[in-house]
């Protein structure tokens, strides 16, 4: 969006807190919370125009203390967009609790394992461009003998977790297809135990 210099990518697929925030950063991106009202006027304007839930889940939540809410940054509630709606937060009780924004404008708080829609930013200023592999990440290695771009990934996951990984960032767990392929593959494995 032009008005707030960042992209934004709704899912519809109702997530968890934790799993939203894992989904966008696996996305190179970050868990919309609005900065100011502008924002939070110009993405429900958005995605009132694509979709027809009513609430998201945000980057806001209460992750030590009850009514303590930080944003994904650690930075006070106080500091962004937070216009409460009639009688909230009203989850003192709960600890973790979690935020979702309302197409009318307002936030209120719910419990992080409930299920909802999401939102990832990513600001414009961010996003370096890989020519040669043509995502929006330079993470990715083209290699020229095999025509192809890899990322190898150093964090372990099991299958499941490796291909949403993939998948989120456009790409797809290696099939190896050739012995040239094979061979770099194992190429790229000796050299990330080495670091």
């Amino acid at each position: 969006m032009p008005e707030t210099d960042s992209f934004y990518k709704i899912y519809t697929q109702h997530k968890t807190f934790d799993d939203a925030k894992e989904t966008c950063e696996l996305d190179g991106a970050e868990l919309f919370y609005p900065e100011d009202e502008d924002e939070a006027k110009a993405v429900i304007s958005y995605w009132q125009e694509t979709q027809r839930f009513h609430w998201i889940i945000i980057g806001v939540y209460a992750p030590f203390v009850p009514d303590v809410f930080v944003t994904i940054h650690g930075a006070s509630i106080n500091t962004v967009y937070k216009k409460w709606g009639q009688a909230e937060p009203n989850s003192f009780e709960v600890l973790k609790s979690c935020v979702i924004l309302r197409h009318t404008l307002s936030i209120s708080d719910v419990v992080c394992n409930n299920l909802y829609p999401f939102i990832c930013k990513k600001r414009a200023s961010t996003i370096r461009w890989n020519r040669l592999c043509d995502l929006p990440t330079r993470s990715y290695e083209y290699v020229e003998q095999l025509g192809r771009c890899y990322k190898f990934h150093t964090n372990p996951r099991n299958w499941t977790e490796a291909f949403r990984a993939c998948n989120a960032e456009q790409g797809y767990l290696a099939i190896i297809d050739s012995q040239g392929e094979a061979d770099h593959l194992v190429n790229v494995t000796k050299m990330a135990k080495k670091r």
